[in-house]
């Protein structure tokens, strides 16, 4: 599956269920909620997916 993934453009990030994004002062924001909408942890970049790929590195 994530060779088939090359880019995020393919996916629809709407439909991403706990992850929700913002932009805010020039730098995307990617933050994983809970099932009740808090903010559980943020990643940072200065593009969606590098912001994404900052919120798995934190994960992990």
């Amino acid at each position: 599956m994530i060779n088939k993934l090359k880019n995020l453009d393919e996916i629809n990030l709407s439909r991403l269920k706990h992850i929700k994004f913002e932009f805010n002062s020039g730098e995307h924001i990617a933050i994983l909620i809970d099932h009740e909408g808090y903010e559980i942890l943020k990643g940072y970049g200065d593009s969606q997916m590098v912001a994404l790929n900052d919120l798995h590195e934190n994960l992990i």
